[in-house]
């Protein structure tokens, strides 16, 4: 189905969820994941020297399967175990295949009409293979609610509120109501939401790392002062936690740094006018028209010239006054104002804490234990000059699709382990 986009009333109910409180809850999880990351991204062939190179990994998947399980784990209580297991590492490219099909659903002029056919079978015989992919995932996220919905009825059975327990994003949205009706959410919403939390809280932060780890080894002088700030702030992988990992001035500066280059959201989403019509610019735009082309893409925004001098540069310096660098606090304040990659207002991404704490927590574990460096493979960046599509040719950006999700591959690299 196309994805209930969260507005006001569900992100009141998601908040609870994703307050300072809950964040404070959620480090150990996260944190959990990202060890868990570092230790099997890292793991070498069994004739290989302890200290060795491993084989080459591709950033992409690895970072995909830490951003599904930490997920799963903070949105169900239960995580899909894909940096352990197989099992479930087709998800990945059936919902990357599945994206594609609700990105052409959702341009439609007639998108209204085809709604109601929408997880049904009919998608396994009408669209082609990506439609039938879009149904497999919206059945496997269906599942996971439905096992999720199954455990709240048995616990408030026995009496169990969870009031000793951790409370993960559907307690808080199976047993919130509306705040003008007072009804509980249907199943048909809960279901879209169910979809859309794995989808855009895994896909972002999967995207996030794998460009922050591609920039930084294109870049040696920004990675070596990562890892020097990284390496100095703690002195064993047990000490990577807040407060200290969240005042790591730098680490933030990279991540800011790929966010203005390769945000994981770079185009706008459509819009469905709703009732009573929208007038923008003296063009009046009736109720039911779908607004697809208005709006400034991020990413333009990002690389502007006069708010951001060098656009094309990966620099995380821009992002720390420093008079003597010739960084002024005015500049960065600029830079600030215009950098909105998990949008501006009220209808910015709610989850945009979390997704921020997994990716310095995945980060700065990687970077802590391994050296890293770019296999022989290149894979990540533009092609060369001669490129049939102009906006492909530098070799130094990660380069995506926009289909809803990002669609990337790599970088291929290759981790030695430094703990020994």
């Amino acid at each position: 189905m196309l994805p209930h986009i969260p507005g006001s009333d569900d992100a009141c109910h998601i908040a609870p969820a994703l307050s300072e409180r809950a964040l404070q809850d959620a480090e150990s999880i996260i944190a959990s994941h990202a060890r868990k990351l570092t230790s099997q991204i890292g793991t070498l062939p069994d004739n290989a020297q302890p200290g060795s190179w491993t084989e080459p990994k591709n950033m992409s998947h690895w970072a995909t399967y830490f951003g599904f399980d930490f997920v799963g784990d903070l949105g169900y209580g239960s995580s899909f175990e894909m940096l352990d297991k197989e099992e479930y590492r087709w998800i990945p490219p059936t919902l990357m295949s599945g994206s594609k099909f609700l990105y052409y659903v959702g341009y439609l002029p007639f998108a209204a009409l085809v709604r109601p056919f929408l997880g049904s079978s009919l998608q396994n015989y009408i669209g082609g293979q990506e439609a039938a992919d879009s149904l497999k995932y919206t059945l496997v996220a269906n599942q996971r609610l439905a096992d999720r919905m199954a455990l709240e009825k048995k616990m408030r059975g026995s009496g169990d509120s969870r009031q000793d327990s951790r409370k993960d994003t559907f307690y808080y949205l199976l047993n919130s109501k509306d705040l003008v009706t007072g009804k509980a959410f249907t199943t048909e919403e809960l279901q879209a939401d169910s979809a859309l939390i794995i989808a855009a809280g895994s896909d972002g932060v999967a995207l996030t790392i794998s460009a922050t780890i591609f920039y930084l080894l294109r870049n040696p002088s920004a990675l070596s002062r990562l890892i020097s700030t990284i390496r100095s702030a703690f002195t064993s992988a047990s000490e990577i936690q807040n407060p200290i990992l969240s005042s790591l001035s730098y680490l933030t500066a990279c991540i800011d740094e790929t966010l203005r280059l390769c945000l994981p959201k770079a185009s706008s989403l459509p819009r469905e006018v709703l009732t009573g019509g929208i007038t923008i610019d003296n063009d009046h735009f009736p109720c039911g028209t779908t607004l697809g082309t208005l709006g400034t893409p991020i990413y333009v925004l990002h690389h502007d010239s006069t708010i951001y001098p060098d656009p094309w540069s990966y620099c995380p310096e821009r992002w720390i006054p420093d008079p003597k660098a010739g960084v002024s606090p005015e500049s960065v304040a600029a830079a600030r104002a215009a950098f909105c990659p998990f949008l501006i207002g009220p209808m910015n991404c709610i989850g945009k804490n979390m997704a921020y704490m997994a990716v310095k927590f995945a980060i700065a574990h990687m970077l802590f234990r391994y050296d890293v460096r770019q296999a022989e493979q290149e894979t990540g960046g533009g092609g060369k000059v001669d490129h049939p599509e102009e906006g492909r040719r530098r070799v130094d950006e990660y380069q995506m699709r926009d289909y809803i999700l990002g669609f990337r591959d790599g970088p291929v690299v290759q981790l030695r382990d430094m703990m020994g």
